[in-house]
């Protein structure tokens, strides 16, 4: 059986979660809150891999959310931020405030699904990174990320010199 990742879904609007729960639920262990000041509570609980977060939500917003979330523990969990403004600047403020990616709403399942994935899978590599960082020797050479990947899935290497594509 293969890992379901958690993705934490944070909008006040339900029909926008349950959007997300219907788009993404076959593939993610999707968990949800319809309430803004319950995410810091709800990421800690859960361990998220990836958070989805709406930019404008009643009481606090998005970016509000993720400075948050960022500053109270959670800060190597990817931050997305869906929404409807399209201005750049809005992007520019979402990246600043720690997040990954700006999803604007209303597109495509399968580009949805893609940009997820991509999350999930940077994440993935960044566990390994993390963990190679605690567990290889610092003489040890790596040469390519596969094999990096490879290391830390297998802890009984303690050194990886290969250099395979």
């Amino acid at each position: 059986m293969t890992e379901r990742h958690t993705i934490l879904a944070i909008d006040d609007d339900p029909v926008v979660t349950e959007y997300l729960e219907s788009k993404l639920g076959a593939r993610y262990r999707i968990v949800t809150t319809n309430i803004p000041a319950n995410a810091l509570e709800l990421a800690r609980a859960e361990k998220p891999d990836l958070i989805l977060v709406d930019v404008d939500m009643e009481g606090v917003d998005g970016f509000e959310v993720c400075r948050r979330l960022k500053l109270n523990g959670i800060a190597d969990t990817p931050v997305v931020f869906l929404t409807g403004r399209t201005d750049s600047a809005d992007e520019v403020r979402g990246f600043e405030a720690g997040g990954v990616d700006y999803i604007h709403k209303h597109l495509e399942r399968d580009v949805l699904e893609a940009r997820v994935r991509q999350q999930i899978s940077l994440q993935k590599v960044q566990k390994a990174l993390q963990y190679l960082r605690g567990q290889i020797p610092t003489q040890t050479y790596v040469v390519s990320l596969q094999t990096m990947v490879f290391c830390a899935a297998e802890p009984k290497y303690s050194r990886c010199i290969t250099c395979t594509g």
